[in-house]
């Protein structure tokens, strides 16, 4: 069976400033990886061409990680939280009933911990719509034999010093003794930088600012429910 790595995140830069390391592994490694973008990132500056921007830095930064597909659903920013999660979802399977139709796979699937990082509403509700795919993978996607779903964390290190100007509530990050995986990605760091800052419009130095060492480790915990 071949094995996949399924990426699924809310905004167009998520990929990027946050497990992109990982992904640039598992592409060097010769494992197809797929990202799905739920939003536009519409929010994400001014402009009327803004979405056309986004659009065009996201598959830039999927080139440069070595990214098999990537795939944009066009939700519009900041709605996916409002009771908007089976339409999401439907289409969050269509796309991936059409990448996988030809052959039986093991999957592991990788979106946003449950306080979605950084608090935003959208990162929590597409890690509820990912993890409610993977409760129901048997159903939906009955070729995916075998899957685990990792949850991307910033452990209590890396969260950031201040959430001031930013969302009401940012999480405090998560204890070392609740992380499952701990990834060393200082061999692709270049490249992950690279595609940090392919996402020019989204201030991709505020996220180098936190230093080679926060970037050069990425965290998951491994959600429990067995598949």
């Amino acid at each position: 069976m071949k094995h996949i790595v399924v990426g699924i995140f809310a905004h167009p830069d998520d990929e990027a400033f946050g497990p992109g390391g990982t992904f640039a592994l598992y592409a060097k490694q010769g494992t197809p990886t797929y990202i799905i973008t739920a939003t536009d990132g519409v929010l994400g500056g001014d402009g009327v061409d803004i979405t056309e921007v986004r659009h065009k830095e996201a598959k830039e930064a999927a080139k440069i990680l070595g990214v098999s597909g990537q795939y944009m659903l066009g939700f519009s920013d900041g709605s996916i939280s409002n009771n908007r999660y089976q339409d999401v979802l439907s289409k969050i399977v269509a796309q991936l009933q059409e990448i996988l139709k030809d052959d039986k796979y093991t999957a592991t699937f990788i979106t946003f911990d449950r306080t979605g990082i950084t608090g935003h509403l959208d990162h929590i509700a597409i890690s509820m719509i990912t993890t409610y795919l993977y409760q129901h993978l048997k159903e939906y996607l009955p070729n995916i034999k075998e899957a685990e779903l990792h949850y991307y964390c910033l452990s209590t290190e890396q969260r950031p010093k201040s959430d001031k100007d930013y969302f009401v509530y940012c999480p405090c990050g998560c204890p070392k003794d609740q992380i499952d995986i701990t990834k060393d990605v200082s061999k692709v760091l270049d490249i992950k930088k690279q595609a940090i800052l392919a996402h020019a419009s989204q201030n991709p130095d505020a996220i180098l600012q936190s230093g080679d060492k926060n970037l050069s480790t990425e965290h998951f915990i491994i959600y429990s429910e067995e598949f």
